[in-house]
């Protein structure tokens, strides 16, 4: 999983509001078994790059968890934690759109 969250909801036309957090849940290879990995990046959008500058790792766990299920309920918890500052603008790949670069949009209640 990837989704990157934002401010607002039109990063590409906000000229200086396009700070983002990037939440990923991976599964990975450690000593012959599989863990899953909850990871995070902050960043800014330049949209006249078009690409993501000042990046860093937030959150990059050395052990993984066991479980699919503990790993999610982590994502889920970071993820709330964000929305309460304010990013609850969720754009996630949609790899079944109708062009390369078609993206699926939520909203992010945080109360």
């Amino acid at each position: 999983m990837l989704e990157p969250l934002y401010k607002t909801k039109d990063p590409q036309s906000s000229v200086g509001h396009g700070e983002f957090y990037e939440l990923i849940l991976d599964a990975d290879r450690v000593n012959s078994r599989i863990a899953y990995f909850v990871r995070e990046k902050h960043g800014w959008w330049d949209e006249k790059g078009k690409r993501a500058v000042n990046v860093v790792n937030t959150l990059s766990p050395d052990e993984g968890y066991t479980t699919f299920e503990e790993a999610h309920e982590r994502y889920t918890q970071q993820r709330l934690t964000r929305a309460k500052g304010g990013f609850v603008h969720s754009f996630s790949l949609n790899f079944f759109g109708k062009s390369p670069a078609d993206y699926n949009y939520e909203y992010i209640p945080c109360d």
